[in-house]
């Protein structure tokens, strides 16, 4: 949910996959629209989404889990 919350102070909205699952599982998780064409503002917001889930959890930008 911090990642969401920060994320919509740059008007960059994603949904929480706790929304999706009725247990309450995947709080790890979220899940992105993909209704729209794929274009340099998408680009650009789903590249953010990535750097600031790294800065969130520690990881260097750029670096994907268990490539370190």
């Amino acid at each position: 949910m911090a990642l969401f919350h920060q994320l919509l102070d740059e008007q960059i909205c994603l949904t929480p996959g706790t929304l999706y699952s009725p247990s309450g599982r995947y709080h790890n998780g979220l899940r992105l629209s993909c209704c729209y064409p794929f274009n340099a503002r998408y680009t650009q917001a789903l590249a953010r989404v990535g750097a600031k889930a790294c800065e969130m959890s520690g990881l260097p930008a750029g670096i994907a889990q268990g490539e370190e």
